[in-house]
Order: structure tokens, then sequence, then C-alpha cells
């Protein structure tokens, strides 16, 4: 039986959290908070394999020493194994079974995934986006402070910007879920560059409000 955790996240105002979750007998998860989509995704297949070898051969021994302080506006990782921790800026090489467990616990964050209990944002010109449900599982959505925009770049300068603002304190998101959300349109009807659309809410995870932060590129 396993039970591990490995955590990528980092400080500061954006959120970014990664989080890979292998308790036997539950299926392995991947947790998201940027992206085109976000929140509860599944991960099987040879990635997950490889993370529960990687593991059989490094519970048999204590983790190397971790650091003794990490920087809070440092992207860090925290790889827990049953009883055993470790904890390293991110990308960090350690050597040994542990290191091994490490670059195995990366590589299943870049396999495919399928949505459980996630969210994504589809953009519709000229100013509206869809927040809407993906997966077969509920997810607690912090609308208490929902911002989400449109904005138009070319050559790295913002050129338009539509957005809102919303108040709907928490929503319970299932299956066939999704809400539309009308913008104020931007100054300029015709703006030059590309459109964005990109959200910043709260999803719950584990008891605990996470902000998350989605982004897509808009049809045109």
């Amino acid at each position: 039986m396993i039970d591990l955790a490995f955590r990528r996240v980092a400080g500061g105002r954006e959120p970014d959290r990664v989080v890979l979750r292998l308790q036997d007998p539950e299926p392995a998860v991947v947790w998201r908070s940027r992206g085109a989509a976000v929140g509860r995704f599944s991960l099987a297949g040879e990635a997950v394999a490889r993370v529960r070898a990687a593991a059989e051969k490094a519970g048999a021994l204590a983790p190397p020493e971790s650091p003794s302080t990490l920087s809070a506006h440092v992207l860090a990782e925290y790889l827990t194994l049953d009883e055993a921790s470790l904890a390293v800026p991110a990308g960090t090489e350690v050597d040994g079974p542990w290191g091994d467990l490490l670059a195995a616990c990366r590589a299943a964050l870049d396999a495919p995934t399928e949505p459980v209990a996630a969210i994504t944002l589809i953009g519709e010109p000229p100013a509206r986006v869809r927040v809407e449900h993906r997966g077969s599982g509920q997810v607690s959505l912090g609308f208490g402070a929902l911002n989400v925009a449109i904005r138009w770049a070319a050559d790295g300068v913002e050129t338009a910007y539509a957005g809102a603002q919303v108040r709907d304190g928490v929503v319970e998101a299932g299956p066939g879920w999704s809400t539309t959300i009308e913008l104020d349109p931007p100054a300029d009807p015709s703006p030059a560059g590309e459109p964005v659309a990109t959200a910043t809410l709260s999803i719950m995870d584990e008891g605990v409000w996470i902000p998350v932060a989605l982004e897509v590129p808009v049809p045109t």
C-alpha cells in the first residue's frame, strides 16, 4: 500500500499549485491551480506505474536531508511517502531512489490527464466568457471574488480590456453546470491584437479554499 503526495507550490500573489496524490486503494489524481482547466484530474497508465515502482524502492530508505529553510517566494517541491518527507527547491537534482521518485513524480505532472472535478473557461467574443464544469465529480467554487476578463494584446502591449467582477458566494458545480458572464465591453469595438480570456477565483480542495487562475485564447 502506497500513500504518496507530491506538491509543487509557489508563494507570492499568483496561484501556482500542482499536487499529485497516490493513496491506495484510490486512483491517482493530479490537482492543478493554473491553466486552461483547473481542479482535480485523474492520472493512469505508465506514469502511475513509474511512480509506484520508484516509491517501492524509495520507501525502503530514509530520505535525504531537506534544506533547513525554503523561501516563501521560491517554487518548491514537497514529497511525502508514508511517514517520510522531503522538501527541495523545484527542479533540484537528488541522488538515489528518492531522486528517482522525484523524477517520476515530476514526469507524472506532464502526463495526459482526464478531468474529474474541474472547471474550464471559454471566451466568446466580443465580451462574454463562460465557466464550465468538466468531469463527473462535484466541485465547490468560490464566486465571492470572481474576476473575469478578456484582454487584447499586440506585440506584448495590452490594447483593450473587457472585464467584470462577480460576487455570488459559493457555487456547487457538477456535471452539466456552466455559467455565462457578460463583460463590460472594451472602448474600442475592434481592438487590435489577440484576445485572451482570464478568470481568478477559488476552489475547495480537502477543506481549504485554493486560489486558481484560468487563461485561454479567445477564438476570433
